[in-house]
């Protein structure tokens, strides 16, 4: 399949998420004609748009960046394989049953949540923190003070800028107390590998990171 055209990656996740048409207008009020009309390349949806395919995809276990989709730039998307339905058929531990691991992964979150009310949490949407975290892994940060943000040269974040959140490591702290950010793994890099001369509205070292339960199969 061509996917060098946005219509052509919106349907090839569609394709992979097995949805038709009519299901993303039942099961998400998605209206048809627009989908066509994105399909078919007669008009590009907005970054709102985008963002709402990419939360559906998702929901539907396709593992997608908003880099891919906008722009075709990183790794074709995949389906993450539940590995929860794959553990239930295997196993009845006397009739209990079983938590799966996106539930707790989620009851970890919401722990740390109660723990650290300010926390920050945030999900990676690209490939250029390999290895140490992986796209769809889940990360939860602690914000510091704006004015110590010296000690935290070299150490991956979770940095809100620009109303969006980056998960970064902070390169360079600038004379003017702006920082540089950049990623770890240079060969994934995407459009915003490197950022530089960011004066962050909130700034939260990482201290907390699970896996994708897809990496373990």
């Amino acid at each position: 399949m061509n996917l060098k055209n946005i219509g052509d990656r919106i349907k090839y996740c569609r394709k992979i998420a097995k949805l038709t048409r009519p299901d993303l207008l039942r099961k998400y009020n998605f209206s048809q004609s627009t989908l066509n009309q994105y399909e078919l390349n007669i008009k590009n949806p907005s970054d709102q748009k985008i963002n709402e395919l990419l939360d559906i995809f998702k929901n539907e276990n396709v593992i997608v960046s908003l880099q891919w989709l906008k722009n075709g730039i990183g790794e074709t998307p995949k389906e993450f394989k539940n590995t929860d339905l794959i553990t239930q058929n295997m196993l009845t531990i006397n009739n209990i049953p079983l938590i799966d691991s996106l539930q707790l992964i989620d009851i970890e979150k919401q722990l740390i949540l109660k723990l650290y009310p300010n926390a920050i949490t945030g999900v990676c949407d690209n490939f250029e923190l390999e290895p140490t975290v992986k796209f769809s892994d889940e990360v939860a940060g602690i914000p510091c003070d704006l004015n110590k943000i010296r000690n935290l040269e070299d150490v991956l974040c979770l940095v809100k800028y620009k109303n969006k959140i980056y998960i970064k490591v902070v390169n360079k702290i600038n004379e003017d107390n702006t920082i540089n950010l950049i990623g770890i793994n240079p060969k994934k890099a995407s459009a915003s590998f490197y950022l530089s001369n960011v004066t962050p509205d909130v700034i939260a070292p990482v201290i907390w990171i699970r896996k994708n339960p897809d990496d373990y199969i």
